[in-house]
């Protein structure tokens, strides 16, 4: 890879292999750069360049940059995600989030956070500096808040499989220009505060003091839509694995769990054709592939999975 500028970079574990793997974020963009970049480690410190449809296009194109990363599990799939703070001139600001999808890709959700941020006219006008994720709500789900320069201050609470509602209206009023924050628990009650520094010296601290329940996203499920169905197994060393979840993810984002039997066998039915992904779970194993895609045009499809557990 020739030498080029970053304005922001982030070390995550993409592909949970016990190392850190490195994001960067090419500055000026341009059109060898409409993507920013991860290099995988090899586990010895030496990074090489991941496949270039490891990461989806930036958003908004070629002439848009990402000024500000931040990492969490926001689908709670067991892989870290990216949330990338992005901009058009330093004028129009955006958040992307990229899923990653268990194999050492990622692919673009930012149509999961509901966003309208101000447009400014002057230079370095609106852009998002400050980019966190924790759980603010204690739900167990990772949430977002950022601060940008000439626009409010913005929190979203993860209402589940990595969905965002805007909660900004529980916020404190703070000043549009350069308020730097800090999340953490600081008054030592178990729930994540705010420490904010604002301009000449000043700061404040934002407590959480209250419970907020954000409106979970509705379950459509995807079964009883159509006639076709996917089956399959999970095996170890040709033996069924009984006890693993499966989540079938679908058209419309229907979804839908099953539980393979003794046999290790499992099924869905009734499914209209489109695309699917089939991604299983169970405490201690891992699985090959970690997730299938699955694109249904006909009666069915059967997929396998192998299983390494305990």
């Amino acid at each position: 890879m020739r030498r080029l500028f970053t304005v922001r970079c982030l070390f995550v574990d993409v592909d949970n292999d016990g190392d850190l793997d490195l994001v960067l974020a090419p500055h000026p963009p341009n059109e060898t750069f409409v993507r920013d970049i991860l290099l995988l480690n090899d586990g010895t410190g030496n990074f090489s360049l991941a496949p270039e449809d490891a990461m989806p296009p930036r958003y908004g194109g070629i002439e848009w940059e990402s000024v500000s990363m931040a990492t969490a599990d926001f689908d709670q799939n067991g892989y870290p995600d990216l949330l990338m703070g992005t901009h058009l001139y330093y004028q129009e600001p955006y958040l992307q989030l990229l899923l990653n999808n268990g194999d050492g890709t990622f692919r673009d959700a930012t149509d999961r956070i509901p966003q309208t941020w101000l447009v400014s006219t002057l230079t370095w006008g609106s852009w998002i500096k400050w980019l966190y994720a924790a759980d603010f709500n204690g739900d167990g789900w990772p949430d977002i808040v950022t601060s940008s320069v000439l626009t409010e201050t913005r929190l979203y609470l993860n209402t589940g499989r990595g969905y965002f509602q805007d909660a900004s209206e529980i916020l404190p009023v703070l000043p549009h220009f350069y308020p730097a924050l800090v999340p953490g628990d600081l008054d030592n009650d178990g729930d994540v505060d705010l420490f904010v520094a604002l301009s000449r010296g000043n700061y404040l601290v934002a407590r959480n003091v209250r419970p907020f329940e954000p409106v979970p996203p509705p379950t459509q499920s995807c079964e009883e839509t159509g006639r076709s169905r996917i089956k399959g197994e999970v095996k170890a060393r040709r033996k069924g694995i009984p006890g693993v979840i499966l989540t079938l993810n679908g058209p419309g984002d229907c979804i839908n769990t099953t539980t393979t039997n003794a046999s290790g066998r499992f099924r869905f039915r009734g499914l209209s054709h489109g695309s699917y992904t089939v991604t299983p779970s169970k405490t201690g194993c891992t699985f090959t592939p970690p997730h299938q895609e699955v694109m249904l045009a006909s009666r069915g499809a059967h997929i396998t999975f192998r299983a390494t557990c305990p």
